[in-house]
């Protein structure tokens, strides 16, 4: 049977898994015979002397520092403020689902092979969520933080081999020598999906892509998951770097690998068709192909009808095309499914005002307020329209509110302060 990864993230191809002793042998070659629930809210990490405590990008640098320094659950902490200071910002969510997978060396290969008392823990749970709020902001972020993950991995895995044949204090002393081996078995052909997986994360896409397409050639024709996440995978890799065309056929051909598999049998998996086709309308629609994006949006809420994001794209495709009641269908359709959605609340609510309806602007940002009390946006958004319901006291709180929340370097801030003054001297 194929191994999972967390989070349902892909599946091993049967006849390539890497959870038993192929893995072992890959590597063993190259060592040297003689050595063989809610969510807890954590606190703000200490930033730098001088850093923007307002600044998201100030944590998710902050993060990547201690990740790379050994320290994956203070770099959680600093990739959940970041996610909390910027919800539309996909690059902390991933990040910090990577960091979470890292802070936890015990259940690392548990949660990396798919440990069904594993992934179905909370914990892994949350994971997912991680990985799929991200994809729902970007399609295409970037997963530059899984070379980490792929690391502490195949050095832990082999680790785990290691101690079932010698004492677990000799194979402590080799974990170098493993870590060693690892990255010279990451340089053979043995290691094609690895080596896809890590040139993509480590941005040497044109590697990637090569790495990727030897992938697939070996990859079973029955793998259908297997080969769907290659596919999707290859094509984001084309997108980012710039070749959308290319990028657009690979996620289709991802999409038809999942029919091929949903012909035969029933599994819930993660990479789904909604995601899929959600992910080829933004490239479409980012290429200026917005009526083929329409329809990969469709298809999408086809598959899935409570896939927000894609109610949301529509929505702003319709807004834009002069379609303002079918906008607000839409949009009240992805807040509807999907109430906690930050992104789509903001979104109706900036449609609202766009339209002159500012009651139910400010009304559909109450919830948002609440909820995601550090983000600047709703704050703007919510006293402008205030303002022009005629509330000063109101509408100056929102604008002071964005002032002592807002980076240092939003080039919004004069404006606002104008705004505020102006008010406070009516």
């Amino acid at each position: 049977m194929a191994q999972r990864f967390p989070c349902r993230t892909m599946a091993l191809p049967r006849s390539g898994s890497l959870a038993g002793g192929a893995l072992l042998l890959a590597i063993l070659v190259t060592i040297p015979a003689g050595v063989r629930a809610q969510e807890r809210v954590p606190g703000r990490p200490h930033l730098a002397a001088g850093a923007d405590t307002n600044s998201a990008a100030a944590y998710y640098a902050f993060g990547v520092e201690r990740l790379r320094a050994g320290r994956a659950g203070v770099a959680a902490d600093a990739f959940y403020w970041a996610s909390r200071l910027a919800p539309d910002w996909a690059d902390p969510l991933y990040a910090r689902r990577d960091a979470l997978i890292l802070s936890r060396p015990d259940r690392l290969v548990s949660f990396m092979e798919g440990t069904r008392s594993v992934i179905e823990s909370p914990e892994a749970r949350q994971l997912d969520s991680l990985r799929l709020r991200a994809l729902e902001v970007d399609p295409f972020v970037y997963e530059d933080l899984e070379r980490d993950v792929i690391m502490a991995y195949l050095t832990e895995r082999t680790m785990a081999d290691l101690r079932q044949r010698y004492l677990a204090s000799d194979v402590e002393r080799m974990r170098q020598e493993v870590k060693n081996a690892v990255e010279l078995y990451l340089r053979t052909p043995a290691a094609a999906w690895w080596r896809a997986w890590l040139a993509y994360a480590e941005r040497r896409l044109p590697d990637a892509l090569r790495y990727y397409a030897e992938a697939l050639r070996k990859a079973p024709d029955d793998e259908h998951d297997y080969r769907s996440r290659l596919h999707a995978q290859r094509g984001r890799a084309f997108y980012l770097s710039g070749r959308r065309d290319s990028a657009q056929v690979e996620l289709q051909w991802a999409i038809d690998e999942l029919r091929r598999r949903d012909e035969s049998v029933t599994i819930r998996v993660y990479e789904s068709k909604a995601l899929l086709e959600h992910s080829l309308g933004v490239g479409l629609e980012n290429a200026g192909d917005t009526a083929d994006a329409r329809e990969a949006y469709g298809r999408a809420l086809v598959e899935d009808l409570a896939f927000y994001p894609a109610h949301v794209r529509l929505g702003r495709l319709m807004a834009a095309a002069g379609d303002t009641a079918g906008a607000r269908k839409e949009l009240e359709l992805a807040l509807e499914v999907a109430p906690d959605a930050a992104v789509a609340r903001l979104t109706l609510a900036n449609h609202y005002y766009g339209s002159g309806d500012d009651r139910a602007a400010v009304t559909t940002l109450e919830p948002l307020l609440e909820r995601e009390p550090y983000w600047v946006e709703p704050y703007l958004l919510r006293g402008l329209a205030l303002q022009r319901l005629g509330d000063r006291e109101g509408a100056a709180r929102q604008f002071a509110t964005f002032l002592a929340l807002s980076e240092a370097t939003d080039d919004r801030r004069a404006a606002v302060a104008q705004r505020l003054a102006a008010l406070r001297n009516q």
